[in-house]
């Protein structure tokens, strides 16, 4: 499955904004985590996505932004020669490409399910993924359904003054590896 599965997860997951009132922060990341993402509706975001191909031995580097609504509607859109833009209306995902027409993306039923609940909604992580602490500010998220997902793990930073992700590393099975960075980060 292409990355853009776990990037809307985490790119509603990159909010850098403003700190979360001390009030409704509770200590631990995981609870902490949870409850930012259930006090944030809307976002927009510009990222950075780095994905080592262990094969050729190369990096590519792609940008974009991207609005995300909760639940589970978005708009993702990759800038530059390989242009595309992925939306959800929070039951199917489709994929548009430069010079081509609207598609619906392939996804498994529980893959579908798992992408679409989750995607912009980290409030509901431990539903899928086994989730630990792994510092201050990292979670490392092993999926349940390990058949399903093409990852072997994901690992979250967060920022340690509003509780938001402010970058992703996927680690999939195929040996890969990418990482995005959030940047710009905007609640409306």
């Amino acid at each position: 499955m292409n990355p853009l599965f776990f990037l809307i997860v985490f790119s509603q997951a990159a909010f850098a904004g403003d700190p979360v009132p001390r009030d409704i922060v509770p200590r631990d990341l995981i609870s902490r985590v949870k409850k930012v993402y259930q006090a944030t509706p809307v976002l927009e975001a510009k990222f950075i996505q780095r994905t080592t191909v262990e094969v050729l031995e190369k990096e590519i580097v792609e940008r974009g932004e991207l609005v995300l609504e909760r639940p589970g509607k978005f708009v993702i859109h990759y800038q530059g020669p390989h242009e595309r833009r992925y939306t959800s209306d929070g039951k199917s995902l489709w994929l548009w490409r430069k010079g081509g027409e609207r598609e619906r993306v392939p996804l498994t039923e529980a893959a579908q399910r798992e992408a679409l609940s989750f995607l912009t909604d980290l409030s509901e992580m431990e539903r899928f993924f086994q989730v630990r602490e792994v510092d201050a500010t990292g979670l490392e998220l092993i999926p349940k359904e390990r058949g399903v997902s093409p990852f072997k793990k994901i690992r979250l930073l967060i920022d340690p003054h509003s509780g938001f992700v402010k970058g992703v590393t996927l680690f999939p099975k195929s040996g890969n590896l990418t990482r995005y960075e959030f940047s710009e980060i905007r609640l409306r």
